[in-house]
């Protein structure tokens, strides 16, 4: 449960990503996937939860999404708003310099997923 003391003198930061329309969207095998409906719809909700109920300030929010436009496989948002690996590396960094120790972080992350075998076996299990 996330929650946040008036008392408290740590801050509140935030990391959303939403990821709706996939570029490009085959695999080197020749396999494809396909873009996603309301994964971006999600991501707004908790930043409105976020603002609305727990009063994070919307400089404490750090957003990407790539939401389905009109035209296929093109997004909606301009470059830098899109949530690709170098935009995502930068906002991760951002939030570095802006948390302090004790301040509390939430990432959320809403899209495609995928599974791997651990490289920590003896920690997660052979399966894990």
């Amino acid at each position: 449960m996330i929650q946040q003391s008036a008392k408290s003198s740590s801050k509140f930061f935030a990391l959303l990503i939403g990821v709706d329309c996939y570029l490009p969207n085959m695999l080197p095998q020749g396999a494809s996937y396909n873009s996603l409906a309301g994964c971006v719809r999600d991501i707004n909700h908790v930043e409105s939860f976020l603002r609305n109920k727990l009063q994070v300030p919307p400089a404490h929010i750090l957003k990407l999404t790539a939401s389905n436009s009109d035209s296929p496989n093109i997004p909606q948002e301009p470059s830098e708003q899109l949530p690709t690996y170098d935009n995502i590396v930068a906002k991760f960094k951002q939030l570095t310099d802006l948390a302090e120790p004790q301040d509390q972080v939430y990432i959320h992350y809403s899209g495609h997923g995928g599974r791997s075998t651990t490289i920590y076996p003896d920690l997660k299990g052979s399966y894990g």
